[in-house]
């Protein structure tokens, strides 16, 4: 048992000083304003057809279907060791997505990483039912506005390119990644207008998993020098494309309970495409 705990402290320690012992730690911190683009050729929907969920997500249409706000900081533990955090907050200042990477560099010019992201999702379901005839009132339970916001889920690895020179650094990344969207329940009630017509739509959304390959860019420029710290201008992108479905369950009730009719709805996997693009000023020290 004594002999097992010493194992361990021997290879904490040799693990800490690999971390600590080989370079001064640097940081840099970061303020960006960005967009996220996402394109879809949508389905129609009527009365007749199965809703396609992925209809309904937010879409770029002669604006960004997202916009943000970041705040990130990048951290050399060593000459080996990174990590990278950025956390993003939209318009309203309700939180938009979540980034960590870690990096592990095994030249000064090529390294290998992992990765997690956060990314939102946000459907607007009422407008599946705005087609409906007789028109109807709709009220969805589970959500207090107008758009349902669920995060995808996504975890990757891949190799990561630095390149610096004088004021100018360049880091360029290509991810492999697994994307998972997570399970919900939504209950949709819907009631006529003009007549007494009343139906109530119960989905249970199944999980899904997609892949994608996602290339990251990200440029500096060094301005200005301040104390021991360097000020910049700091752009970045990445863009993805797959195909994706989403598969749930329907139970419908219409006028009464008793003429429920259950569906397991499993639409063909559409594509879906995503470039996104930020810039702000950093601070590296």
């Amino acid at each position: 048992m004594k002999i097992k705990l010493l194992n361990l402290i021997v290879i904490t320690l040799f693990i800490y000083q690999n971390i600590s012992a080989e370079t001064p730690i640097k940081s840099k911190l970061s303020i960006e304003f960005g967009t996220r683009d996402i394109w879809h050729t949508p389905n129609s929907t009527t009365n007749n057809n199965q809703i396609d969920l992925i209809d309904y997500f937010d879409y770029t249409d002669g604006y960004p279907a997202y916009e943000y706000l970041e705040i990130a900081e990048h951290h050399w533990w060593n000459s080996k060791v990174e990590t990278d955090i950025k956390i993003a907050v939209d318009p309203g200042f309700l939180p938009n997505y979540l980034y960590l990477k870690g990096i592990y560099k095994y030249k000064k010019w090529l390294g290998f990483s992992a990765m997690y992201v956060a990314l939102p999702q946000s459907l607007r379901l009422y407008d599946a039912f705005q087609s409906f005839e007789p028109k109807v009132n709709t009220y969805i339970k589970q959500t207090d506005g107008k758009r349902i916001y669920n995060y995808d889920h996504c975890f990757g690895t891949g190799i990561y390119i630095p390149i610096d020179y004088k004021f100018f650094h360049l880091n360029f990344s290509l991810n492999l990644c697994t994307s998972i969207s997570p399970a919900y329940n939504r209950t949709v009630y819907l009631r006529s207008y003009s007549t007494n017509y009343q139906a109530i739509y119960d989905y249970k959304v199944k999980s899904a998993i997609t892949f994608f390959v996602l290339p990251e860019l990200e440029l500096n420029f060094d301005v200005a020098t301040i104390g021991k710290g360097d000020l910049g201008f700091q752009f970045k992108s990445n863009w993805m494309t797959t195909q994706k479905t989403i598969p749930y369950k329907l139970n419908k009730m219409e006028w009464t309970a008793d003429n429920s009719i259950e569906q397991n709805v499993k639409p063909m996997s559409q594509k879906i495409t995503k470039f996104e693009f930020d810039g702000g000023i950093y601070f590296r020290w």
